[in-house]
């Protein structure tokens, strides 16, 4: 066995005593047994530490830090700084691996900085295209699941504000295109998530106004710094939709005289020609309540009548 692992996998730990006697099995029972697993407790107030140690104690590929709650970025963050790995592979503590995960990953990233596995396509690709993939949520926004390599994370890459509880992936993920040269995906995956986990704040948060402006402005900090652009609007059109979609459906009511949504809603010109042809024209309907009002339920159709929708699409391109 070489006498540093291969693979460093890093999972945050916050109260997660009910899943970690399986979370941490899947990864300790991989094909691939040159890894170190890295528990970090982020100021858990259940039995998670006592969970970690007493795996530790057993197996001596676990390390465990113990800090105060912090949100599980920096969390990943600080078992970045310890890691030893070639390679890093993220986890959250309520998800659990199939047996090859680590194996084929490793075989499959060959000279790549990053292989994103899950992806409905695979590709290969540059810096540049692969912060536009990001952008415009071609491939996974989060860090779970696939594998980096080490040299291209800096642990400040994963400093998030700790109010920041919602899209960090997505600008930890940008900021790794700092270092980044060669990225790879692949359709693999075995990393199941657990959806049980209804007290995951992924599923358990509710967009607002106030919280998409915050984070619309720290992306378009970090992406500004990566490209040296002057088209950020057009570069960011896919996102500002994205986030205003996600506000149409969970608030019951959207302020219209809000600047930032005012700049949603002005920012459809910049999207795509070729899609959101339907979502595009209801967005140019005045007044603007009007036109959310609408946007909203055309949403709520497009989500629940896919398939019969995507017929329509085709008949009014005919006429675009």
């Amino acid at each position: 066995m070489c006498r540093y692992p291969q693979i460093s996998v890093i999972i945050p730990v916050y109260n997660a005593d009910k899943f970690l006697n399986y979370t941490i099995p899947s990864v300790l029972n991989q094909s691939f047994s040159s890894i170190e697993l890295i528990l970090v407790n982020d100021g858990s107030t259940d039995n998670s530490l006592e969970i970690c140690l007493k795996f530790a104690q057993k197996d001596s590929r676990i390390k465990v830090i113990d800090k105060t709650n912090g949100g599980a970025n920096p969390a990943r963050g600080k078992g970045v700084e310890i890691a030893r790995g070639e390679f890093i592979y993220f986890m959250d503590a309520d998800d659990s691996l199939g047996p090859e995960e680590l194996q084929t990953l490793y075989v499959k990233i060959g000279n790549a900085d990053l292989l994103m596995s899950g992806c409905k396509d695979e590709y290969t690709f540059g810096k540049l295209d692969y912060i536009k993939a990001i952008l415009n949520h071609q491939i996974p926004l989060r860090l779970c699941g696939h594998l980096y390599r080490r040299v291209i994370l800096e642990s400040t890459f994963f400093n998030t504000p700790e109010d920041l509880r919602m899209g960090e992936d997505m600008l930890s993920n940008l900021m790794i295109a700092k270092n980044l040269t060669l990225f790879k995906s692949t359709k693999f995956t075995q990393y199941q998530i657990d959806w049980s986990n209804s007290s995951s704040i992924s599923r358990s948060f509710v967009r607002s106004a106030s919280y998409e402006q915050m984070f619309d402005e720290m992306l378009t900090s970090i992406v500004s710094k990566l490209l040296n652009s002057r088209d950020l609007d057009s570069i960011l059109a896919i996102q500002r939709f994205n986030a205003l979609k996600f506000l149409l459906i969970e608030q019951k009511y959207l302020n219209t005289e809000n600047p930032f949504i005012i700049k949603l809603f002005a920012n459809n010109k910049f999207l795509p020609k070729k899609i959101y042809i339907i979502e595009r024209f209801i967005m140019n309907i005045k007044p603007l309540a009007i036109s959310a009002s609408l946007l909203r339920y055309w949403i709520l159709f497009n989500r629940k009548y896919n398939s019969s929708q995507i017929v329509l699409k085709k008949l009014i391109m005919c006429f675009y």
